[in-house]
């Protein structure tokens, strides 16, 4: 099992996928409404979540274009 580390940068790493649950986009609104806007990215961006705040958006390439301590 793997932890999430938060870098220096800002930059998240060593995260273990299997450790997350899968749902359908309208199960996640359900539950958290405030993640609409992350839904409007493409499909190959990756967003960073803790509780209704973005902490890190990742472009198709995994590159880190936006973090929390961005500014």
């Amino acid at each position: 099992m793997n932890e999430i580390f938060q870098n220096k940068d800002g930059k998240f790493s060593n995260v273990d996928t299997t450790e997350y649950e899968s749902i359908y986009a309208y199960q996640l609104l359900n539950i958290r409404p405030s993640v609409l806007k992350a839904l409007m990215l493409p499909y190959d961006y990756i967003v960073v979540i803790d509780g209704d705040d973005i902490i890190e958006l990742l472009n198709e390439k995994d590159e880190s274009i936006i973090t929390k301590n961005s500014p």
